[in-house]
């Protein structure tokens, strides 16, 4: 038995051996090509060994990436539990929430809750996005790896098997291209969202600031002026109405002209809540002031030093006559609230000198509606990004020490079209406004129609009003209307803050 093994095992063939056979006889491809087998054997393990690392390497960086998704994935998927479980324990809060706010009767502490969810739930909703696209854009990344070192590899082939292969690899290649395309839109949407929920952040987190915005031009007693530049007591009545009907604003800023005087009837020691600001530091060139351009001063006032990314814009002649609270200017998710009905309006019209030169530029040419003597919540944050968009467009303006064409610059309905392409603002009519604008002319009988306009606004729900100073030409007359409308102003306004001195003599600048 055991000498019939022996047998068949000194029968048995050898594999090997039969290859190297046919190597060595010629009928084996590779021993045509080379005189030297083992030196040609050395050389292929050896690159083969360089194209294994190399992809082991890229494999080893797609693993990392993967993990890190992965990673994320799980932190996402921990914050929407989380969230879940929130969300179930305060639905009670956030319906108390829903009948306080309908009542317009705001908690701030409910408000900064509920923006809390709003804010948690945008960065689930953006983690999601960050891992999707992710995930799509690294499956890519490995495809085209993968059709790399296929190339390679079908280098070696010829005839017949490298064609096919090579019409593979095309088709391949130009599907991961159309995936790419596809890709774009999704990018795109992902940098939107993330960039919006920034935004959003940084406004969650200033939500108790809002700061107020003068433009003055000061106190001006220039012969044969213009009388629509006199001043009447505006600015002190308005900043009276601020600290009774607003009592929450943070800090006030009045932006006037380098050497202009300074509002006599507040305190040296003023308190820190009133700032005066030489708008010519804020322009772009000394050369452009001093200037009568009130959309010139508009142009720089989120330039100031200091102020809250939220801030009302006033002119001094506007007054309010009950008070208000934030949600008037601004949504629950801090946008701009216009009452402004909008009319899509060309700035610059056929025939304007700039209207060349601002296509040229690429400058802003349409505007959101008719100028409205109302105040203006702004957005610094959302000005800065204008800038940005339109760079030197604000120099311009600047330049014009008189408004343009009148009404045509006016940098605020500019900068409404803006957030109204952006979908950043709230816009609402008008009349929710509840505002009131003084007439454009007087009645020679001055005492009695501002009579009946003070009862106007003593019984009528009326929120804001501008009051016109187009007053008499006539020196007499005017003075006499003056000391009307002071009496007029003490009426609405009977109470001095404590930054005013004590019984200002107004009739200093009679």
């Amino acid at each position: 038995m055991m000498l019939f093994v022996l047998l068949f095992l000194y029968n048995k063939p050898n594999k090997k051996g039969q290859d190297l056979s046919n190597e060595g006889d010629g009928t084996g491809q590779e021993g045509d090509k080379s005189t030297n087998p083992n030196q040609e054997k050395g050389s292929n393990d050896q690159k083969e060994g360089t194209d294994r690392n190399s992809l082991l390497s890229q494999i080893e960086e797609f693993d990392k990436k993967k993990k890190k998704i992965e990673k994320q994935l799980r932190n996402v998927e921990k914050q929407r539990q989380r969230l879940q479980r929130d969300r179930e324990n305060f639905q009670r809060e956030k319906k108390e929430y829903a009948r306080v706010k309908q009542g317009m009767d705001l908690d701030e502490e409910r408000v900064v809750i509920y923006d809390k969810y709003i804010m948690e739930d945008l960065e689930f909703e953006v983690s999601k996005q960050e891992y999707e696209v992710g995930s799509k854009l690294l499956e890519i990344e490995k495809r085209e790896r993968e059709i790399q070192k296929r190339e390679e590899q079908n280098e070696k082939r010829k005839g017949d098997e490298y064609v096919s292969e090579k019409e593979q690899i095309e088709e391949e290649k130009a599907e991961i291209e159309r995936d790419k395309e596809e890709m774009e839109i999704p990018q795109k949407e992902f940098a939107k969202a993330k960039d919006d929920y920034f935004m959003k952040k940084n406004i969650f987190e200033d939500i108790g600031d809002i700061d107020v915005v003068y433009t003055w031009k000061g106190i001006k007693r220039v012969k044969g002026e213009d009388p629509a530049n006199r001043y009447n007591y505006e600015l002190q009545y308005s900043l009276r109405s601020i600290d009774k009907y607003l009592p929450w604003v943070n800090k006030i800023y009045i932006l006037m002209n380098s050497g202009a005087d300074l509002p006599y009837w507040i305190k040296k020691d003023y308190p820190s809540k009133i700032r005066i600001i030489d708008q010519c530091e804020l322009f772009e060139s000394k050369e452009y002031c001093p200037s009568d351009n009130t959309f010139a001063a508009y142009s720089v006032a989120h330039r100031i030093p200091g102020l809250a990314n939220k801030f009302i814009l006033l002119d001094h002649d506007f007054f309010f006559n009950q008070p208000v609270t934030r949600d008037y200017f601004y949504t629950i998710d801090d946008l701009p609230i216009i009452y402004e009905t909008r009319l899509y309006q060309k700035t610059y019209r056929p025939g304007d000198e700039l209207l060349d030169f601002i296509k040229e530029e690429g400058f802003p040419q349409h505007k959101y509606a008719r100028y409205s003597h109302i105040p203006k919540p702004m957005r610094r944050d959302f000005l800065l990004r204008f800038d940005e968009k339109y760079p030197g467009y604000a120099g311009l303006i600047q330049s014009h020490l008189e408004p343009h064409n009148f009404l045509t610059e006016d940098y605020s309905m500019i900068y409404f079209e803006f957030l109204y392409q952006q979908k950043w603002m709230r816009k609402l009519n008008i009349d929710k406004a509840k505002f009131f604008q003084f007439p454009f002319s007087y009645t020679n009988d001055f005492e009695e129609q501002l009579n009946s306009i003070y009862d106007k606004l003593s019984t009528e729900d009326i929120i804001t009003f501008n009051c016109n100073n187009n007053f008499a030409e006539n020196n007499f007359k005017y003075l006499t209307q003056r000391a009307i409308i002071f009496d007029f102003f003490e009426k609405l306004y009977p109470n001095a803050p404590d930054y005013e001195i004590e019984n200002p003599n107004h009739k200093k600048y009679s």
